[in-house]
C-alpha cells in the first residue's frame, strides 16, 4: 500500500523513517499536511477517517486491513478536509 500510496498522494509531502527512501520501509506513512494537523485530523475522523497527529503531521496505518479502495477513499478524504480548511 505505501508504493500506491506513494504514486497517488496528489503532491501530498510524506515523511520517511530515514534519508534514504528504500530503507524507510514501514507500514505506518505520515502526511504533512497544509492545514494544523490537529484541525486536518478532526476533519477527516468527521469523514470515517482513523489518523493520528503527531509532531505537525498525519500518521496513517494503510497496511491494516486495507485494500486499494481504502486508500483512494483516503486520499479523497485528505483532498476534501485539506480543501475545507483551506
Amino acid at each position: 500500500m505505501d508504493s500506491e500510496l506513494r504514486s497517488t498522494s496528489n503532491g501530498w509531502r510524506r515523511w520517511s523513517a530515514g534519508a534514504d527512501e528504500r530503507a524507510a520501509v514501514s507500514g505506518i506513512v505520515t502526511f504533512v499536511p497544509r492545514a494544523a494537523a490537529e484541525r486536518m485530523r478532526q476533519e477527516l475522523w468527521e469523514r470515517g477517517v482513523v489518523t493520528k497527529a503527531r509532531l505537525g503531521g498525519i500518521r496513517v496505518a494503510p497496511h491494516h486491513y486495507q485494500d486499494a479502495r481504502d486508500v483512494a477513499a483516503f486520499l479523497d478524504a485528505l483532498d476534501a478536509a485539506e480543501a475545507r480548511l483551506a
